[in-house]
């Protein structure tokens, strides 16, 4: 279904640990978990340009907490390669990008306790 989605010019988002990834936040695990192979096969079978996206904080996106984007470099993958080796690759991207957004943080502005304005680095 994917590839045929893919094939007509249709853009597919995977969360390539298979869930959004509520078990780090339970488990304090910083990094995502183990990938599976799915998008990197896709991009075999169809040519599509794999483009990781790092997200911080993705357990808290039905909350008012505020989640951190990147758009990684785009990666491209062919028939050849090695599935597990290219799967690694793109979860080697997506740390780097989940790193670099720890590493930036984001200043925001929230009133505290005592109703004074305070800046937070998160």
């Amino acid at each position: 279904m994917m590839i045929q989605l893919v094939l007509h010019g249709s853009s597919v988002l995977y969360f390539p640990e298979g869930t959004r990834g509520t078990k780090r936040k339970y488990f304090n695990h910083p990094l995502p978990l183990d990938f599976k192979t799915g998008a990197i096969v896709n991009a075999m079978i169809t040519g599509a340009t794999v483009v990781p996206i790092s997200i911080n904080n993705d357990y808290k996106l039905f909350t008012k907490n505020r989640i951190i984007i990147r758009v990684n470099e785009p990666m491209q993958v062919k028939p050849s390669d090695n599935i597990d080796s290219a799967t690694n690759e793109l979860r080697n991207r997506i740390i780097a990008g989940i790193k670099q957004n720890q590493d930036d943080g984001y200043v925001i502005k929230r009133k505290n306790k005592d109703n004074k304005w305070v800046e937070y680095r998160i």
